[in-house]
């Protein structure tokens, strides 16, 4: 999702899945996420960020900031979500997912998330998850406390 906002033909997801180092598991590290980004898309834009949990006022503040020149120069952000708050419809339990920060409101307090897992694609749990839908800026930092952002 992340990539189809920079070319119309981003590599596979099966050809993702082995760039990333993904298992059964999962993706380990925002990290792999950078690394990934920058070799497809022939760049060194991307760069990874930590939070907090709970993130800091200026982990929050950092987060804005990336969120408007990210989108504002064309590029994405995906961000490594946990399990804690989570966004009205998604399942329960532990959860470590993936999603791509696609656009943001007038003033950025709120932002588009593109969620690979929504509208059943990661199963039938997630079908009350749409595959956009818009939340605000400080909680997408309080979803992403005690992980990160690539930006």
């Amino acid at each position: 999702m992340a990539l189809n906002t920079r070319t119309s033909a981003p590599p596979s997801q099966a050809a993702l899945a082995s760039a990333l180092g993904t298992t059964v598991n999962g993706t380990d590290s925002i990290e792999q996420v950078r690394g990934v980004l920058n070799r497809t898309l022939g760049t060194t834009w991307f760069e990874t960020k930590a939070m907090a949990d709970p993130p800091t006022a200026a982990q929050r503040d950092l987060l804005k900031r990336d969120i408007l020149l990210n989108i504002n120069s064309g590029y994405p952000i995906v961000a490594n979500v946990i399990s804690g708050w989570r966004p009205p419809g998604y399942p329960g339990g532990t959860i470590y997912h993936y999603v791509a920060v696609v656009g943001y409101d007038q003033s950025g307090d709120r932002v588009l998330i593109a969620d690979p897992a929504g509208a059943c694609a990661g199963g039938s749990t997630w079908c009350n998850v749409p595959q956009t839908y818009w939340i605000s800026t400080r909680d997408l930092g309080t979803w992403i406390g005690g992980k990160g952002y690539t930006a």
